[in-house]
């Protein structure tokens, strides 16, 4: 069979009520809200939180303007070690605050004074903010991407001069003091277990989960995870190096479940197929649940493509 026949070969009974039909066009919509969320980014729904509107309207923030972004970080200090803050950022400033419920501010940036992000090509969520006229902010966080195309969304539409972007392999950071430096680079023993570095930047996504053993009265357990092309792996922590176990998501249907309302987590489920056997998994946001749904869902559509190109090699070859 020629190249040109080969194209008329119908891989799959595509019709409008097919898995796969209904799955990529799920995968659409999915894709469209989240994309209509991309100024307001409140991983940890902080716009709940009264406690958090009222230190906002005490700081002159308009809380209803609905440019927000949440998310538990850490904090690379002057002394070298790794403090565990959340970050909130609004459309005026930069905030680190206390990642308990007292919400302290730590530390307040006006957006205005970042006139530069640095971002490490040695580790997969080291980030610096350069402060005009401050010392600098050295964060970690594995949403380093999205945290920087938020931030380049805020200065285009609040009209803000544009802050530079560098990917490099060495930066210096100012730490608090008029001459004081430090430097930045693969050697840098902040960066927990540098082996595992490119595994984090290479995957599809990563972050924490909850995920349920089997039975309806056991406990939500928080595991690092990491998507991979054909399934996640999770940890009991970032930074360790031998898993704890492996979901594939291959030939499984991802479930956008809807929400408990009298739970603090947001469920999703990832079914076989051929079988009832379902695991539960829970993100500690709506935006978050989504955003794995989605990732999960794009390396199913990838996997399906893979197949459909090899088979259409075969025929070729026939």
């Amino acid at each position: 069979m020629n190249q040109a026949a080969a194209k008329k070969v119908t891989f799959l009974n595509q019709s409008k009520d097919s898995p796969e039909i209904k799955r990529k066009a799920s995968l659409v919509e999915l894709i469209a809200i989240v994309e209509k969320k991309k100024m307001k980014l409140d991983y940890l729904t902080y716009l709940n939180k009264p406690p958090v509107i009222k230190l906002l309207q005490s700081n002159n923030e308009d809380v209803k303007e609905g440019i927000i972004y949440t998310d538990n970080i850490y904090i690379v200090t002057e002394k070298e070690t790794r403090d565990h803050v959340v970050l909130l950022i609004t459309g005026k400033n930069l905030y680190c605050l206390t990642p308990n419920k007292s919400y302290k501010i730590i530390r307040k940036v006006p957006l205005e004074q970042i006139y530069r992000i640095s971002i490490s090509q040695t580790s997969a969520g080291l980030c610096a903010f350069h402060i005009y006229k401050d010392y600098d902010l050295l964060i970690d966080t594995y949403k380093r991407l999205k945290l920087v195309l938020f931030l380049k969304d805020v200065f285009k539409t609040k009209e803000l001069k544009n802050f530079a972007l560098h990917y490099e392999k060495t930066f210096l950071v100012k730490t608090p003091g008029i001459t004081s430096s430090m430097t930045v680079n693969a050697y840098s023993k902040f960066i927990i277990n540098n082996e595992l570095q490119s595994t984090y930047k290479y995957t599809h996504k990563s972050g924490e989960l909850y995920l349920k053993d089997w039975g309806i009265f056991n406990p939500w357990i928080k595991y690092f995870f990491v998507l991979t092309d054909v399934g996640l792996v999770y940890f009991k922590e970032a930074g360790n190096v031998k898993p704890l176990g492996f979901i594939p998501v291959l030939d499984y249907f991802v479930g956008n479940k809807r929400d408990n309302a009298s739970s603090d987590k947001f469920e999703f489920k990832i079914k076989f197929q051929y079988s009832d056997l379902a695991i539960s998994l829970a993100a500690e946001s709506e935006l978050e649940k989504l955003e794995w749904v989605v990732a999960i869902r794009k390396v199913q559509e990838k996997a399906e493509n893979l197949d459909h190109q090899r088979f259409k090699d075969l025929q070729v070859f026939q």
